[in-house]
């Protein structure tokens, strides 16, 4: 078993009042600003391995494992419209 601890940070782009502090006004879309988002994920993340002996020189091994993955760079841009 394993313990994984991922702590996420990214910031989210949405629309705002123009008086919002820190607001990007000058969208042609409406005024905008960035807040950042953290998350952390806590996993526990299970392993085995198992070794058979078939000769005294010789020997077969299995190995399983879940693993944690985060999406790559392309999956998070956003696609043009």
């Amino acid at each position: 078993m394993r313990y994984v601890r991922t702590n996420g940070v990214a910031t989210t782009y949405t629309q705002v009042p123009a008086t919002y502090p820190g607001a990007i006004t000058t969208s042609a879309f409406g005024p905008f600003a960035g807040i950042p988002v953290e998350h952390t994920y806590n996993d526990v993340l299970p392993s085995a391995n198992f070794k058979y002996d078939l000769t005294r020189d010789s020997d077969r091994t299995l190995r399983g494992r879940r693993d944690h993955d985060t999406a790559d760079s392309f999956a998070l841009q956003a696609l043009p419209t």
